[in-house]
């Protein structure tokens, strides 16, 4: 089983619970976790902690999240969750999230996904040009325009065509070629990335400073802080996970030694 992360955006209506429905009909029950938001699937909405440690920590499932904006507000912004979907790869889950409109996918998810299925959306062009401007989003937006409505009167004689949504293979941003490079067998690349990450997110603390050192409250809630530390913490781990596997000692925070 390969690890898979896809979006599913489209307005109420618009088919995004029939389609998954279509994509996931051969996937044995035990292998399938589902956030049922509104009992679409008839199995209820589990608890929310259940889930998420689900998400973070089992392996080869698949995980199907309606109304995704649950998972990844509930409570504030979780950095363990997104780095579930990014260790897709690792752990073999599939992950599908449902959102009703493009303007509410998180970046991080986003940029940590592989396809982005879209049906009707009432998103507009703002929107897109403000958080998705060259991702190829803006064009298949278009394209989805000039589709047919998909009709509930089809529910029962017709599953979701591909003349209803438009799949997009999501390009991959600039943070996930960075994190790509964590990956690498090769200890300068990685104690490049690591030094890179350890700088920047040093000077975005210096422009947020607590009272007693580090970061104030106001740079935590900041999104770019977020971003910089999830950053820094795989390029932290990914390094370490190097020194022991190779058996290197550590000198100091950035001084690496055989």
């Amino acid at each position: 089983m390969k690890g898979l992360a896809l979006i599913i955006v489209g307005y109420q209506g618009a088919g995004k619970t029939l389609l998954t429905k279509q994509l996931i009909k051969n996937i044995h029950p035990e292998r399938l976790r589902i956030m049922d938001v509104n009992n679409e699937y008839g199995v209820g909405r589990p608890d929310f902690e259940v889930f998420t440690n689900q998400m973070i920590n089992e392996t080869e499932k698949v995980f199907i999240v309606e109304d995704a904006t649950v998972i990844f507000s509930h409570r504030g912004y979780n950095r363990e969750l997104v780095e579930s979907v990014i260790s897709k790869r690792h752990t073999k889950n599939v992950y599908v999230f449902l959102f009703h409109s493009l303007r509410v996918v998180p970046r991080d998810v986003f940029e940590y996904s592989d396809e982005l299925w879209l049906l009707k959306t009432a998103d507009t062009d703002d929107t897109l040009n403000s958080k998705y401007k060259g991702t190829g989003v803006q064009e298949l937006l278009d394209e989805v325009r000039t589709l047919p409505e998909f009709e509930w009167s089809e529910k029962q004689q017709f599953p979701v065509r591909d003349i209803h949504y438009k799949v997009l293979q999501i390009k991959k941003g600039k943070l996930d070629q960075t994190v790509e490079n964590t990956c690498s067998n090769d200890r300068e690349t990685l104690q490049t990335f690591y030094e890179k990450s350890d700088s920047e997110l040093n000077e975005f603390v210096k422009k947020y400073p607590g009272n007693m050192g580090g970061v104030s409250d106001e740079g935590r809630k900041h999104p770019e802080f977020l971003r910089l530390k999830r950053q820094f913490d795989i390029a932290h781990k990914n390094l370490a996970d190097y020194n022991a596997k190779n058996k290197t000692k550590r000198t100091g925070y950035g001084n690496m030694k055989k």
